[in-house]
């Protein structure tokens, strides 16, 4: 084996300085159910969620708090109520994401309002809980079970959006959608694996296997009220090993680069010693010869990562990014250096009747 490259890249995410909490749809009906305009996502990932587009088949969670300060009133208005994406609003004909159960908007006070996606997500977690006054929590999070190819929730939290009302104004109804910003939770990795060479027939070379060893495997999510809040991960205990999904073993490496498996989504955290990329692969040099296996350790803090702006050095997974980790191996050929003991010389003595 010549050489073995592993390099990792990461996707950062800008965050927004100015959320848009408010955007105006003229309508021609007087209808006050509460609907969302036009949610979008704080860059990164869709193999799940990517870009900063918001797919229309992913419902999601929303909690809302209902104050009047005339009354003294300050209670739950929504409690974990599912949001679905309808292509004619109830008594608008408007494209929104609207409650199931038809909420409205109260006559006085104000609504707050805090989401998270997948709706699904939850049950990802023992418990999922917010307040007004202390924002989400998550608990008992399994990045384990959760990278299962049934699931592989990308979760998502919402800016907080505060003291929103529906205002009325002249001919028509002026509805201010409350407009939803996200943000990814967890951490995203992708592999992509190409061969230094061309190596065509003479090398075929297959991953049969990715794993990352002694990762963090659970944890709880807390998050804070606020625009622009970030999660705080209290991470659990580590586990022996996690697997990228769909790494078939099936398909030979060329040298153009192409990815491995499926995106892993990971507790963020940070790296120890112990906290390794292991890559197996084999290699045939000839079709009547049975391949080889090999594998291949790397310590992650071992490793340096860039956002194509600066290069530190990769000690843990965080937050709504998506790392890249490029392999490209690389093989020696056999080479002979053919040289020839001479002769030792030997005279017999004697006579020979």
């Amino acid at each position: 084996m010549k050489k073995f490259f592993l390099l990792a890249a990461m996707a950062g995410v800008a965050l927004t300085g100015c959320v848009k909490t408010e955007s105006e749809v003229a309508v021609k009906s007087d209808s006050n159910r509460i609907v969302f305009d036009n949610p979008v996502v704080s860059s990164v990932t869709r193999a799940l969620i990517d870009g900063t587009e918001y797919p229309t088949d992913v419902p999601f969670s929303v909690y809302a708090q209902y104050k009047n300060d005339d009354t003294g009133e300050d209670l739950l208005y929504m409690n974990n109520v599912t949001t679905e994406y309808v292509t004619s609003t109830p008594g608008t004909n408007q494209e929104s994401w609207v409650p199931e159960g038809n909420y409205y908007w109260p006559k006085q006070g104000e609504l707050s309002f805090a989401a998270y996606s997948p709706t699904a997500a939850q049950d990802a977690f023992t418990s999922v809980a917010w307040t007004n006054a202390a924002g989400f929590t998550f608990t008992g999070f399994n990045a384990v079970t959760n990278n299962d190819a049934t699931k592989l929730y990308d979760l998502m939290y919402s800016d907080y959006v505060a003291n929103q009302k529906q205002t009325n104004e002249q001919d028509y109804t002026q509805y201010y959608g409350i407009q939803l910003t996200f943000r990814h939770a967890l951490s995203a990795l992708v592999f992509k694996a190409k061969t230094e060479e061309d190596y065509g027939a003479d090398a075929v070379i297959k991953i049969t296997k990715i794993e990352v060893l002694s990762p963090v495997g659970s944890g709880d999510l807390s998050v804070t009220n606020g625009t622009g809040s970030r999660a705080i991960w209290t991470p659990g205990a580590d586990v022996a090993s996690m697997a990228v999904t769909g790494v078939t073993g099936t398909t030979q490496l060329t040298n153009t680069e192409a990815q491995q498996g499926n995106v892993m989504l990971m507790v963020p955290q940070t790296f120890n010693d112990e906290t390794k990329i292991k890559i197996t692969y084999t290699m045939q040099m000839a079709t009547s010869v049975a391949p080889v296996t090999h594998t291949y350790e790397k310590a992650l803090n071992s490793l340096n990562e860039s956002d194509g702006a600066s290069s530190t050095t990769h000690d843990g997974w965080d937050a709504s990014r998506r790392y890249t980790y490029n392999i490209i191996i690389g093989l020696d050929r056999i080479y002979f250096a053919s040289t020839v003991e001479d002769w030792t010389d030997i005279t017999v003595t004697g006579t020979i009747d």
